[in-house]
This record gives structure tokens, sequence and C-alpha cells, in this order.
């Protein structure tokens, strides 16, 4: 996780944060929390120091399958922008929706 974000630039990030916000709510914890991802990363570019949350935190276990479909529609979204850096970062996010580690 921490790698892709560091991989997207400044540009990708906010476009994520954007379209995190703008694509509507069937999953209001994970839009919210792939904005604070996004935030996190240009923070931490800035020097600013505080903890990177996990989706599970704000996720119930029956979010999980609608969780994990967002995060394969936003993939496709950003597939069609050709921004691989894009692809990991939902990757690593869908693999801890799923409970595995992918935060490094």
């Amino acid at each position: 996780m921490r790698n892709a974000l560091a991989a997207m630039d400044d540009d990708e990030l906010r476009a994520l944060a954007e379209a995190a916000a703008e694509a509507g709510r069937p999953c209001p914890a994970l839009f919210d929390w792939l904005t604070h991802v996004a935030a996190w990363e240009l923070d931490r570019r800035d020097g600013q120091k505080y903890v990177l949350r996990l989706p599970s935190e704000g996720l119930d276990d029956e979010d999980i399958p609608v969780a994990l479909a967002a995060l394969a529609q936003l993939a496709v979204l950003f597939r069609k922008r050709g921004s691989s850096p894009i692809d990991e970062l939902l990757a690593a996010a869908a693999e801890l929706v799923r409970g595995g580690d992918a935060m490094h």
C-alpha cells in the first residue's frame, strides 16, 4: 500500500481523492478511507506525520462485498486513464479489505 502510494504522483493522488469523493456512496467508509490515504501521502510528502488508517477501521463485514465491487469499478475507471500506480494501490486496497496485509 505505502509503496503504491509513494509511486503515485501528486496529480494521481488528487485524481484518486476526487474520484472517491465523487463516486457516490455505495460504501461511504471505503470512499472516506480512499480520500484519507490520498491526503495522507500528500501530507507525508509535505513532512506531516500521522497514522495511516486501515480500511477495516470503518468497514463492517457486510460492507466488504460492496467495497470490493466499488474498488473494482474504480480500477476500471483508472485503467481507462492508463494509471498503473493507481491500479496497484486499488489492488492493495482490495487485499486489505479482504483482510490481508498489504500495507507495505
